[in-house]
């Protein structure tokens, strides 16, 4: 297979891992990831590239519905529902997340397309996998969440949450005239259970670990997001805030389930239990 021409080898040599400068690289993303919970690789995409990609996200947005969901944070209780189970009202279980967005869903990107290129290239998967230190990854297998663009408009967000995977692999395209910007708290999750007065202290702003992340357009981030408090604030001004997510699974048959597939993209697809990346 040949290499995905949107990607910049000579700063980036994921092509060879093998080489000196591929193991460098490799061992630069490690310590990196290890210390912020956060890669972060500006110029990874070529600047000529991100015309075409965007304005892919942006034809495949206005066939794509618009998402608007409130999930209740951390209590067990259906979508939209005030109740909290008991808890008081500032315990921060009880804080509800409002994700508002477009998901333009895989089927809706065309076979062609440059970013496919990218995502179905060996190599990209076999360079996290390395960062990672996971034996192999794989590509999403189902229809609708493998390869995906985010389109948020002014007053779309991502609000405050955990995902259910243990790491997500984005690249911002287009950044909004205002907002859209990328914060995380590391460790508010753990296999204990949650850090309940970080998590009142990231909802309110004052939380002394809170890194605010102003992503610029080309860059690839790998993050590990399952125990990791994170968002994406909301979008002001006309121009979109727009993000390719590319899904990568540590098996070769994970698909969202059909109900997921409904929530998230208006139709079904798969049978297995997974969650689109977010942010």
């Amino acid at each position: 297979m040949t290499l995905p021409r949107i990607v910049d080898f000579n700063r980036y040599p994921i092509h060879d891992l093998t080489s000196a400068e591929g193991k460098a690289l490799v061992a630069q993303c490690r310590r990196e990831l290890a210390d912020k919970g956060l890669l972060n690789l500006p110029g990874f995409l070529k600047a000529e590239a991100l015309p075409a990609l965007g304005a892919e996200a942006e034809n495949g947005g206005l066939r794509s519905p618009h998402f608007l969901k409130h999930f209740p944070f951390g209590t067990g209780t259906d979508e939209d529902s005030p109740e909290t189970n008991g808890l008081s009202p500032d315990d921060p279980r009880c804080f509800i997340s409002r994700t508002a967005l477009r998901f333009v869903a895989d089927d809706l990107i065309p076979r062609d397309s440059l970013l496919r290129e990218l995502y179905d290239w060996p190599g990209i998967a076999a360079f996290l996998a390395a960062v990672l230190g996971r034996d192999k990854l794989y590509p999403r297998a189902d229809t609708l969440s493998g390869l995906n663009y985010t389109v948020m408009e002014a007053g779309d967000e991502q609000d405050w949450h955990f995902d259910e995977a243990d790491f997500s692999t984005t690249i911002l395209l287009q950044a909004a005239e205002g907002g859209g910007q990328f914060q995380y708290v590391r460790g508010l999750r753990s296999a204990a259970g949650d850090d309940l007065d970080g998590l009142k202290r990231a909802l309110a702003g004052t939380h002394n670990e809170l890194v605010n992340l102003n992503l610029v357009p080309g860059a690839l981030n790998l993050f590990e997001g399952r125990f990791a408090f994170h968002r994406a604030t909301p979008v002001e001004g006309e121009r979109h805030r727009l993000l390719a997510i590319l899904a990568f699974d540590e098996r070769p048959d994970v698909r969202i389930s059909n109900d997921l597939s409904r929530v998230f993209y208006g139709r079904e697809s798969g049978s297995q239990s997974a969650l689109p990346s977010q942010c």
